[in-house]
This record gives C-alpha cells, structure tokens and sequence, in this order.
C-alpha cells in the first residue's frame, strides 16, 4: 500500500528539506521530493519527519538542526513511527 505524507521539514542523512512529500510503500521510505503544488492523496501532517534507513519517523513539531541535535533536549516531542 502507498501512501504519501507532507511536512514542513524532512530531515534525511542529517539534511534539513523544507516542505517536502515522503513517499512509504508497505511503511516503509520509497522517496521524497520537494511540494510544489498540491499532490492527489498526500496526508498534510505538518511538523518534521525524520528518515532512518527505510523507516519513517514524525513529530508534531518543527525541528531546526539545533533541536535535531542531541545535546539539545528541552522541548518534550512526541515521535511516531509512519
């Protein structure tokens, strides 16, 4: 099953992409490219999601390189497997 979620950032290979569409096949990371125009059955879902391997991750909140970063833990993020 394919399914396609838009965000405000995606973070893969530690690189930061603003408002781009994750494409999963079966849950699992298939692509990404940029949004550039409104897609036909892409989920909104706001908030970053994060690339690892072939698994996607999300959380409601907006991630800048400092939050993503490991020494950076004051905001308390929810994040959900995709």
């Amino acid at each position: 099953m394919k399914k396609r979620y838009a965000s405000h950032i995606l973070i893969i290979n530690n690189e930061f992409h603003k408002n781009h569409i994750v494409e999963l096949i079966n849950h699992l990371y298939s692509g990404h490219y940029p949004l550039t125009e409104e897609q036909a059955m892409t989920e909104w879902i706001g908030g970053t999601i994060i690339i690892q391997g072939d698994q996607a991750y999300h959380t409601p909140h907006v991630l800048t390189p400092t939050e993503f970063s490991t020494d950076y833990c004051s905001r308390n993020s929810h994040i959900k497997r995709l």
